[in-house]
C-alpha cells in the first residue's frame, strides 16, 4: 500500500535581521574609511556596493560580496569596512545586529 501524506504549514521569520541602505548605515557610522582601489583596477567616480554584517555592539563581523564585484574591489572594500565602527542599531528598544549595503565611489591612488 502506498499513500501520499501532505502537511500544510506556514513559515515566517519572527524578527528578521534588518538591511540598512547606504545612507541609513552611514548615519550610524562612527568611524568611516573609504576604499582605495589601484588606478589600473577602476575609473575615478565609478561605484560598487558590499554588504556588511554588524553585531549588537556596532562591530563589523563580516563583509559579503552580494553583487559579485571584482576580487580587487572586494579586497579594497573589505579592508576599508573592517576598520568601520557603528553606533548600536536600536530595534524595539534594544541594540540589535543588522546588515548594511555600503556603496563606495572609487578614489584611485
Amino acid at each position: 500500500m502506498e499513500a501520499v501524506l501532505t502537511f500544510v504549514f506556514n513559515t515566517r521569520i519572527e524578527n528578521p535581521i534588518p538591511v540598512l541602505n547606504d545612507v541609513e548605515a552611514r548615519k550610524l557610522a562612527t568611524h568611516v574609511v573609504e576604499a582605495v582601489v589601484p588606478a589600473d583596477k577602476a575609473r575615478k567616480g565609478s561605484k560598487f556596493s558590499l554588504r556588511v554584517s554588524v553585531d549588537e555592539a556596532g562591530k563589523v563581523q563580516a563583509v559579503l560580496n552580494q553583487n559579485n564585484v571584482a576580487p580587487a574591489l572586494y579586497a579594497a572594500g573589505t579592508a576599508a569596512l573592517k576598520q568601520w565602527s557603528f553606533r548600536p542599531y536600536i530595534n524595539q528598544g534594544a541594540p540589535d545586529r543588522f546588515y548594511a549595503d555600503i556603496t563606495f565611489t572609487f578614489h584611485v591612488r
